[in-house]
């Protein structure tokens, strides 16, 4: 009996995953996991977006858009009472840009009621993520970049299983203002082995495009302009034994006086089981941001995103 307890947890977790992320035969879904609420609300896609620490799961090469330090940290509220936090920190070094932080991943916990009689309470699954990436610009428009994770991930307080991954990617702003092309691999390393058997990571592939337009107005202009900047995005991902899906955003800033801005965004998901509808706001007063996503699920809850950064 005791050996079979964690296969079981392992099942009830594998399962709580796969609704989560909607994975295939993969293994280490939390490598997987969004980062940022910004991105969330545009439906993930985020690979040409120069996002600084927001880009640093979708493609890393979108670090050296960051012209300041900044602190973030993410919480997500997922759909089967499971929760995702993040905390990292980048730095700008000229023309390379380091960052690095920490994830952390609790799928909640279960009741066990076993026919000997045994009852107690385990946690489902822990997963951390320890991160450590960069990015350089290149010249001509061109920045590359790389990230390395190291994880460890726990089934049913009983099994564990570590490993490394790596993304790489890399992003284009061209002539064309406001225009930039983006394309990262991810989750590169080795199966992830509890046990016996061992499950692929869930690599990732995905190519997209942005396009950024400001609204100039003078000041002799009496007309009200709600918004001032609008960010358009569109991505195409697939990841290892899933089909290939579509992502489209829209990003709305409002000007609060000087640097500061409301933003409305919006998202969607195509030829997905699991996501459809993604919206959400940000806030930037001072060094501080602020960022709320809302992912809406097709037959099951909504996932809710949160985002603090701070510019140091």
């Amino acid at each position: 009996m005791r050996r079979r307890l964690p296969l079981a947890c392992a099942l009830i977790a594998a399962a709580a995953s796969a609704v989560q992320a909607e994975a295939g035969r993969t293994g280490a879904i939390t490598l997987s996991r969004p980062l940022g609420a910004r991105a969330s609300a545009l439906a993930d896609a985020f690979s040409a977006v120069p996002g600084g620490l927001d880009s640093l799961t979708y493609n890393p090469a979108g670090l050296a858009g960051l012209d300041h330090r900044q602190v973030r940290t993410d919480y997500t509220r997922g759909i089967v009472d499971d929760s995702f936090s993040f905390l990292g920190f980048a730095q700008p070094l000229g023309r390379l840009t380091l960052a690095t932080g920490a994830a952390y991943y609790d799928a909640g916990t279960m009741s066990l009621n076993l026919s000997n009689g045994v009852r107690e309470t385990r946690k489902v699954e822990q997963d951390w993520v320890g991160l450590l990436g960069g990015a350089m610009k290149v010249g001509g428009g061109l920045s590359v970049g790389g990230l390395a994770k190291y994880y460890r991930l726990t089934l049913a307080q009983e099994a564990s299983a570590r490993g490394m991954a790596f993304d790489a990617g890399a992003l284009w702003r061209a002539p064309w203002r406001g225009l930039s092309f983006g394309a990262a691999v991810q989750n590169a390393g080795a199966a992830v082995k509890f046990e016996q058997e061992a499950d692929p990571l869930p690599l990732t592939m995905r190519a997209g495009a942005a396009y950024e337009l400001t609204m100039e107005s003078s000041q002799s202009d009496q007309s009200v302009v709600a918004f001032h900047r609008f960010l358009f995005t569109a991505d195409a991902i697939r990841t290892r034994d899933e089909r290939t899906t579509a992502a489209a955003g829209i990003e709305m800033q409002m000007p609060l006086g000087g640097q500061n801005y409301g933003a409305l965004r919006l998202g969607y998901m195509f030829n997905s089981d699991v996501d459809s509808v993604s919206l959400g706001l940000g806030w930037r007063e001072g060094r501080f941001l602020f960022d709320y996503a809302l992912g809406v699920k097709k037959a099951v809850g909504n996932a809710h995103h949160f985002s603090l950064g701070v510019r140091l």
